[in-house]
């Protein structure tokens, strides 16, 4: 049986910085706080969106269920919005650095330019 590389989050942690430097606890952060922002920007407008909609046609209040199947519809629309943001992301957390060797995906734009020329 192969020992894990990993045991937790404190040693993980730990082991990433001191393999990777503290900056690498932060690799992609741009992309997941712009990826987090049109998730929930696109979950709430969905929902008050679709609320209104279905209570301007009832001419009622939503009970609970209607609340519930609003929610699992909006909630769904996020992810929709943001995969592209949440591939850059991914991309940028997953490379492996080495010395000397600049990294192929290194920003947001120039990310999303590489993986549009060589994916479409």
């Amino acid at each position: 049986i192969a020992t894990r590389k990993y045991t937790n989050v404190v040693q993980t942690a730990l082991t990433v910085v001191r393999e990777e430097g503290a900056s690498a606890l932060y690799k992609g952060i741009v992309p997941t706080m712009l990826r987090q922002g049109c998730n929930q920007a696109a979950n709430f407008t969905t929902y008050n969106y679709a609320k209104r909609q279905w209570e301007e046609a009832s001419g009622k209040n939503l009970v609970s269920w209607q609340h519930m199947l609003l929610g699992c519809f909006s909630g769904g629309v996020g992810p929709c919005i943001n995969n592209p943001l949440d591939v850059v992301k991914t991309r940028l957390q997953r490379q492996v650095l080495e010395p000397g060797v600049p990294p192929k995906y290194s920003g947001l734009f120039r990310s999303c330019a590489i993986i549009v020329k060589e994916e479409g």
